[in-house]
């Protein structure tokens, strides 16, 4: 990880760990990635109940589909257009 990169990583955990409300605004939205996730899969597979290989898969897109979200540059927002990656 080279210089720049690695202070941002610790401004950014430092602010978490000090700042309640981002906390809880990063953690509602990774969970909501995931729930999202899981409601389409579901819906898509047919499935009422998920075994273990179907929650990774599920986990997976959740995490690829926050990290987009999270990378997507402001001013470039596309959001309603933005594509959700599918399982």
């Amino acid at each position: 990880m080279n210089e720049k990169l690695a202070k941002a990583s610790k401004l950014v955990s430092a602010r978490l760990r000090k700042d309640e409300s981002l906390w809880i605004s990063y953690q509602a939205n990774i969970a909501m990635s995931f729930v999202d996730a899981c409601g389409n899969y579901k819906k898509k597979e047919c499935k009422t109940y998920l075994n273990r290989r179907d929650i990774h898969r599920i986990a997976n897109v959740a995490a690829t589909n926050f990290l987009t979200l999270l990378t997507t540059p402001i001013k470039d927002d596309k959001r309603k257009d933005h594509k959700k990656h599918s399982v």
